[in-house]
């Protein structure tokens, strides 16, 4: 479908145009256009084409063609400023001209407060010539009673429309305004962002690195680009680029290594389906297995490895060797993280009297039964950018324990009330008869 201006333009080509164009029987396609654009309604007798002509038509004066017109809309006409000053005559000036009109003839003529020059007159200004050319009507239907009431009363209902529609007609006028400078913002930003990806593109960059900097504010701005803008833009996009890629060789990385670690837990724990469930409590979490030599080899090999299941074959094979070096590590350390005074010559992890705590402040008394079936898990998150599997275990994998010297001395003291020896109480807590204490 053509545009407004596009149509308008076609029916100033020459007389034929203009006559088949603004005969009766075409004025639907005018209507078509108007309302493709969001033109309002045209007021009761006045042309589909005219009224397009004054919704979208170029700014140019009906009367010198000046550019810069605006549309007064009390006077249905496109004008100029020069020809506003020249054209329209104040009111309260209009007996001085015209010494015999009267409010009678008056009645029958638009009246604007929109004067030359932005000027305003409180009594409003009149087109001039519109003032002549009714009282020359009126003489010619002096003879014709009828006509002569009928052309009052059409002249009164016109200057009534007029008034009532202007405050519609100044509404759409600054809608359509509004939309015009958005619609030719987001044309400019096209453009702008289209010569961007080009040269972009030119220069050996991807698509995807262009999409990874479309909402730069250099991109996205209402300007043309040229080549000067364009060197001084450059440097900081290519930036931009290598960061994103950055940024995403590091999230890929991420999502990987959390995948790869949902590999190890399923194989896992078809794993442990071999042993009784008494025993589960002292192995390892999936986690921890991640953390063995075998497994964290194979989950920190290259991104663009393919890791199945298959690939942990060997370091399944070498799994209770490596559970049980796990659980020799893992007491070492956590004797070593009580006080020698605190446990004389005994081995520290069998005195009722050693409680750990965990970092993450879950409140749990852990003693020796619970070395090993603790489970203190951060709530499930892969939204951290992992780049190995430390990285990982921080989120998915159990809290460090540390010697809690309080919860110790409480025990201990305890024990001293029960009259009873360190030994003898952690033998007797780990019974199952007993875990209540």
């Amino acid at each position: 479908m053509l545009s407004p201006q596009d149509l308008i333009s076609l029916s100033r080509v020459d007389e034929n145009f203009c006559l088949t164009l603004t005969a009766k029987n075409v004025s639907f396609v005018w209507r078509e256009v108007r309302e493709a654009e969001g033109g309002i309604e045209p007021p009761r007798g006045i042309p589909e084409y005219q009224w397009v002509d004054l919704l979208f038509g170029i700014p140019a004066c009906d009367l010198c063609d000046g550019m810069k017109a605006h549309v007064e809309w009390k006077l249905r006409r496109r004008v100029c400023k020069p020809c506003l000053k020249e054209n329209l005559i104040c009111a309260s000036r209009v007996r001085r001209h015209f010494p015999d009109i009267n409010d009678d003839i008056l009645s029958l003529i638009p009246l604007t407060d929109a004067g030359p020059g932005g000027m305003r007159a409180r009594s409003g200004y009149y087109w001039i010539h519109d003032i002549p050319d009714i009282q020359v009507k009126i003489k010619e239907l002096e003879a014709q009673p009828e006509r002569l009431a009928k052309f009052r009363t059409d002249r009164k209902k016109l200057v009534e429309d007029v008034n009532n529609d202007m405050r519609r007609c100044v509404v759409w006028t600054h809608t359509n305004a509004q939309r015009n400078a958005q619609r030719k913002v987001r044309e400019l930003e096209y453009r702008r962002g289209k010569r961007i990806k080009t040269r972009l593109l030119d220069l050996g960059y991807t698509e995807e690195d262009v999409e990874g900097i479309r909402e730069q504010p250099s991109v996205i701005r209402d300007a043309e680009l040229t080549s000067d803008s364009w060197n001084r833009m450059r440097p900081s996009l290519e930036v931009a680029i290598k960061e994103k890629r950055v940024r995403k060789a590091k999230a890929a990385r991420s999502r990987v290594l959390y995948k790869r670690a949902t590999i190890v837990e399923d194989i896992f724990k078809t794993y442990i389906q071999q042993y009784l469930p008494v025993i589960w409590r002292e192995l390892p979490s999936y986690m921890d297995v991640c953390t063995f030599p075998g497994f964290r080899d194979i989950l920190e090999s290259p991104t663009e490895n393919i890791v199945t299941e298959a690939s942990f074959a060997d370091a399944m094979n070498e799994l209770p060797c490596l559970v049980a070096d796990w659980k020799q590590q893992r007491e070492s350390t956590l004797r070593a993280l009580v006080p020698p005074r605190e446990s004389g010559h005994i081995d520290p992890l069998k005195l009722a009297t050693t409680v750990f705590s965990c970092e993450r402040e879950c409140r749990a008394v852990i003693t020796k039964a619970d070395i090993w079936r603790h489970r203190c898990v951060a709530r499930k998150s892969t939204s951290s950018d992992a780049t190995n599997v430390d990285g990982v275990y921080s989120k998915l994998g159990n809290a460090k324990l540390f010697f809690d010297r309080t919860r110790s001395a409480v025990a201990t003291s305890l024990v001293r009330l029960a009259s009873c020896d360190p030994p003898f109480m952690a033998r007797m807590c780990a019974n199952e008869h007993w875990s209540g204490l």
